[in-house]
């Protein structure tokens, strides 16, 4: 079967009917077509509903439609996940027309760990508060041979897609991620580098000239400063991908942050380090790294200040490069790597020289 995004939404649309006929929260629809643009399946009749479609759904990068899918779902727009492949698909069915407005996240052909796991549970519970990161509520989850699913409320409202909205987006969940970390029962923990690391990250360098960016040889030194050994980091519950395209701006004016699924105990540093890479220039990790003396983010036993573990952070970030690569040639989105590669560069610059 062709890999394609038509007939990825074809093996959803296939299974929402079952979750609808499952889920309290959800309502069973009747046959009628769908249109389909690029990786998403959008019903042309649904009312818009009167607080604006949420960004997740917007047609910013949608032309005429390309086909037309026949289903009984209820769902308003279907759109695949970045990364999906006929073997590994993640979705997102809305149902904004639903009495309460919803989101269903379905996993097919993947372990029902990622949606379904206590460990993301216990992170939205502990990091995901009303005044901290400000998770949707869980309306209902299951799961199936073949698939799992997510029931959760369905946020209105805006990405930050300027940089002033990034900025002030990105300075609010600053100081909310530090108060977190106030109330967290951090532990600090001994965090193991990959044996391999070193040599990844030659074979980066190899491929992609960091000279514009960076000193290749600052950054083979603080490779061998900071990731070589091990280290003693505050360790604690993180959202795992805490970027703008998750952080929702809601009528209200207050924020929200979606998609749980990479939530996990690992080094606090992990949710700071990507949004300040998300912030425009370097104000974010100018931020981080102004907060962080004083903070239980450098108190206690950790072995690293505040720049050092944001150093360590990226480069063992870029030290994955390769999956990351495949990822993104397989389904061509090379300019968004080449992108990241080069933003982590620049930061690594700019904490170095300081």
């Amino acid at each position: 079967m062709p890999d394609t995004a038509s007939q990825q939404l074809i093996r959803v649309l296939a299974v929402l009917p079952e979750i609808e006929k499952r889920s309290d929260a959800l309502s069973p629809g009747s046959e009628r077509p769908l249109e389909v643009t690029g990786r998403q399946a959008l019903d042309p009749l649904a009312p818009q509903p009167a607080s604006g479609i949420p960004t997740e759904t917007s047609g910013k990068h949608v032309s005429n439609p390309t086909g037309e899918i026949r289903s009984t779902t209820s769902a308003s727009l279907v759109r695949l996940g970045k990364f999906s492949t006929m073997r590994r698909i993640r979705a997102a069915a809305f149902y904004w027309t639903a009495e309460v407005p919803v989101v269903v996240r379905i996993a097919l052909g993947l372990p029902r760990e990622p949606i379904l796991s206590k460990r993301v549970q216990h992170a939205r519970a502990a990091i995901g508060g009303r005044d901290l990161l400000e998770a949707p509520e869980i309306l209902d989850r299951g799961w199936s041979p073949g698939f799992s699913y997510l029931v959760e409320e369905l946020v209105f409202g805006e990405h930050p897609l300027t940089p002033p909205e990034k900025s002030r987006a990105g300075a609010e969940l600053i100081h909310r991620l530090f108060a977190a970390l106030e109330r967290a029962d951090l532990r600090y923990v001994t965090e193991k580098t990959h044996p391999a690391t070193r040599k990844r990250l030659a074979r980066l360098l190899e491929r992609f000239d960091p000279a514009p960016k960076m000193d290749p040889r600052k950054l083979m030194d603080a490779t061998a400063r900071l990731v070589d050994g091990d280290h003693l980091l505050p360790t604690g519950w993180s959202h795992g991908d805490l970027v703008f395209s998750n952080v929702i701006r809601r009528p209200d004016g207050g924020l929200s942050v979606i998609d749980w699924e990479n939530a996990d105990d690992r080094p606090v540093i992990a949710d700071l380090a990507k949004l300040g890479a998300a912030m425009p220039g370097t104000e974010g990790i100018e931020m981080i790294t102004g907060l962080g003396p004083g903070s239980l983010l450098e108190e206690g036993r950790s072995s690293l200040g505040t720049r050092d573990q944001l150093v360590r952070y990226y480069l063992q970030e870029l030290s994955w490069w390769e999956p990351k690569f495949e990822r993104a040639r397989k389904t061509n989105r090379m300019a968004t790597f080449n992108s990241w590669v080069g933003r982590r560069l620049e930061l690594l610059a700019a904490l170095s020289d300081r």
